[in-house]
């Protein structure tokens, strides 16, 4: 090999490398500055950039490692100016990773929970480019009203009791889209609702995320989950989110779930 060649691919190589470890300084030294806070108390987190008006610090650093360190969300666009439906958008941090990743991007972002659409709205106007829409509604297979049950962080759920909610028909979301670049769905368990209802509509989505939620008093809906999404087209990926270690031998439920998964789906044609 050419030795300048060479060392151009070595500076490269050495370049990542740091880069790789100042991603990963930053989030373990935020992880050492705030993981001993006390939880469900509203503060102010700075981060790669970026300030954030939290109201639980366990529920944000668990979703930063997630979405912003490992980057789970990244796709690879199919346009130049990028059309992104996020369902259910909590405090924001997913809303910042599109706007940081792809900065052209249109993004549409849904949160049901009152209590935290104020949150998400504060942090938004710290990282927009005027290409974010927000909507403080519930998604689901209707229009009109449900009741929200919220737990001040990222656990809030559509319920029988609570707080009246907007909600709007998801298909009607998605019908206003030819292209649909990325649809991310985290509703916790709303999606048993909203995904047969917008299954029609899918073959409009390049990709899509859904976190799945086992209710424990409910029959699984995994397997029509994963049903859906084979047949509008994609291929799938699965990733483990919460199960008890031993689940054949414990009952445990986080939220009212006994299990959660993060299933992704790429259409294969791309």
């Amino acid at each position: 090999m050419n030795p300048a060649v060479r060392d151009l691919l070595s500076s490269v190589a050495v370049c990542y490398r740091l880069l790789k470890y100042k991603k990963y300084r930053d989030y373990w030294m935020m992880r050492f500055r705030y993981g001993a806070q006390e939880r469900f108390r509203e503060m102010t987190v700075h981060g790669e950039g970026a300030t954030f008006l939290i109201p639980d610090i366990a529920s944000f650093l668990s979703t930063y490692e997630e979405l912003i360190y490992r980057g789970v969300y990244t796709f690879e666009p199919k346009h130049d100016v990028p059309v992104i439906l996020d369902f259910g958008s909590n405090i924001g941090l997913s809303l910042y990773f599109w706007m940081k990743n792809y900065p052209k991007a249109k993004v549409y972002g849904y949160e049901a929970d009152p209590f935290i659409f104020k949150y998400l709205e504060h942090n938004v106007q710290g990282f927009t480019n005027g290409n974010i829409e927000l909507f403080n509604v519930a998604l689901s297979d209707v229009e009109g009203e449900l009741h929200f049950s919220s737990n001040h962080a990222d656990g809030g759920h559509v319920s029988e009791t609570g707080v009246a909610v907007r909600a709007v028909d998801a298909a009607n979301e998605l019908k206003k889209f030819d292209t649909i670049d990325m649809l991310k769905i985290d509703i916790e368990g709303s999606e048993r609702v909203v995904l047969p209802r917008i299954a029609p509509y899918l073959n409009r989505v390049e990709n899509i995320f859904v976190e799945y939620h086992s209710e424990a008093n409910k029959v699984q809906f995994l397997p029509e989950l994963l049903q859906i999404l084979q047949g509008a087209g994609f291929r799938i990926f699965v990733l483990p989110g919460f199960c008890a270690e031993r689940p054949l031998a414990e009952k445990v439920a986080n939220t009212g779930f006994d299990l959660q998964l993060d299933v992704f789906g790429r259409r294969m044609s791309s």
